[in-house]
């Protein structure tokens, strides 16, 4: 065999343009679920394995160029979790589906992935579960099926079936054809059917309940929640339908919620709290903007600006929620510092900010990507008591320094029982401050059920130093890291390895 390289161009499906790629292509394979055939291949473009559906390759060349096939390429292993040719680099995701008894004896009659299992229920069903790599490639074969199995996960699978479910009761006038044909969308997927695509009550629901996770310990749930659930009234818009469509037309979509915020609680009580949300609202995608003054007009990039620009009609949304039903604190949610309001003011501002722009970008990764596994790390407790094995290697010091140093652990573990507030630590250079300060902190948070705590230093050396220091003591998943001098690409390549 040459093993030469080949220069394809190829249309993805739900693509009007081709894209070129060269790929040396490791391996032909048939989909077992359909008659197509596709080319599992390296493309030089994108730098990954990709797979090539025959049937979308316009044009084909061999280049004169030749390859070898890696030694750890693995055909087996890759499309282990395939339900058919499908493949991901993600960790694969459990399908659970209950089948009625009418079709149990031939669900069994067959082994439909290597991988699965299945299990008797009382009614005379069965349970068939397996770990698969894209649940996409198994719709056709669910369709078949019919109303004689029930898909338990994973949630994504079950909702797209949900939805096409609901458009053959309407197109076969089961039901009444239903205001789902004004249905609003938040987000859609490249080749995916409108089916697919997320209802933006939806994504606002779920962002607003993130973002009230995301503000609780803050005492800032309900300001975050109402930013969340109104952060997108823009989309509600005919305009921004149709670019989710394909249509070119730049839309401004943030603004609608800053606009519907201040004017519905204009002369409220609520007045306040609506425009420290306008703030939060108007800048999710780009930033908290400057107040600016009544003399700033639209295009000017300030918060006044941006509430005198004209905005797509997007009233509609009035069909699914009512903004002056937004519950709003009845009293202030923090305690200010005294003489320091507008300090206060900001940094309750940013933390709702934070709150809401981070439920953004997770909900939408969800949607698009599938959830991912967050946290992973131990709680205080635990990491109190890895510092405390590691400490006692220091109980007993034989060098005046050394004892000045257990000293000043020790009057750092003794104040940590005192009530929240400032503290401050003077030691010399090579006192040991780095594990005096963690002593504290993690017995002060350990005695007043803190969840965090956060390292704030000047300079990347003395950060990464400290932060060093932590990683070998409390595990380094223990510790996140985060400074303009950090290698984030590093990481994943290590994480690759």
């Amino acid at each position: 065999m040459e093993q030469r390289k080949a220069r394809i161009r190829y249309q993805p499906l739900g693509l009007d343009e081709f894209r070129n790629h060269t790929n040396p292509p490791y391996l032909i394979e048939p989909s077992i679920w359909s008659d197509s055939v596709y080319v599992i291949a390296y493309s030089e473009e994108t730098e990954k394995i990709t797979l090539f559906k025959i049937e979308r390759i316009d044009t084909a060349a061999l280049r004169g160029e030749s390859f070898d096939l890696p030694e750890n390429f693995d055909d087996q292993e890759m499309l282990k979790h395939a339900w058919g040719i499908w493949f991901k680099d993600k960790a694969p995701v459990t399908a659970k589906l209950r089948f009625a008894p009418s079709v149990t004896r031939r669900v069994k009659e067959s082994i439909w992935h290597p991988l699965e299992t299945v299990t008797d229920l009382d009614d005379g069903g069965c349970l068939g579960s397996a770990e698969v790599a894209e649940w996409r490639e198994m719709l056709p074969w669910i369709r078949g099926w019919g109303a004689d199995v029930e898909v338990l996960a994973p949630d994504g699978l079950r909702k797209s079936l949900e939805r096409e479910a609901r458009k053959m009761a309407e197109l076969y006038q089961i039901v009444a054809r239903a205001e789902s044909k004004n249905l609003f969308y938040a987000h859609t997927k490249d080749g995916a059917d409108e089916s697919e695509w997320q209802p933006l009550l939806e994504h606002l629901t779920r962002v607003a309940d993130y973002a009230a996770d995301f503000g609780r310990d803050a005492n800032l749930a309900e300001l975050a929640k109402a930013a969340g659930m109104i952060h997108d009234l823009g989309k509600y818009s005919k305009e921004f339908q149709a670019r989710l469509r394909g249509s070119k037309i730049k839309v401004d979509h943030a603004t609608a919620g800053a606009k519907e915020l201040t004017q519905t609680f204009k002369g409220t009580p609520q007045e306040a709290f609506a425009l420290l949300l306008a703030y939060c609202v108007s800048g999710h995608h780009i930033g908290l903007l400057d107040y600016g003054d009544s003399s700033d007009l639209p295009g000017d990039g300030t918060l006044k600006a941006r509430l005198k620009t004209d905005l797509c009609d997007y009233s509609t949304y009035k069909n699914e929620l009512d903004v002056s039903a937004l519950a709003f604190p009845k009293q202030f949610p923090i305690r200010p510092l005294k003489g320091h309001w507008g300090f206060s003011l900001s940094f309750m501002t940013r933390m709702i900010y934070s709150a809401l722009v981070d439920a953004d970008f997770q909900e939408t990764e969800e949607f698009m990507h599938g959830k991912k596994p967050r946290g992973g790390h131990e709680d205080i407790s635990a990491l109190r008591e890895k510092l405390s094995d590691h400490l006692r290697k220091f109980e007993n010091p034989a060098s005046d320094i050394n004892r000045k140093r257990t000293e000043t652990l020790t009057a750092c573990r003794e104040k940590a029982a005192e009530k929240p507030g400032f503290f401050k630590l003077i030691v010399p250079i090579g006192g040991g401050k780095t594990r005096a300060s963690m002593t504290f902190a993690l017995n002060h948070a350990a005695a007043h059920g803190l969840k965090r705590i956060i390292y704030v230093i000047p300079f990347t050396t003395i950060i990464e130093q400290n932060a060093g220091v932590f990683k070998d003591i409390l595990g380094e998943e223990n510790v996140l890291e985060h400074h303009s001098n950090f290698d984030w690409e590093q990481k994943k390549r290590e994480a690759g390895a």
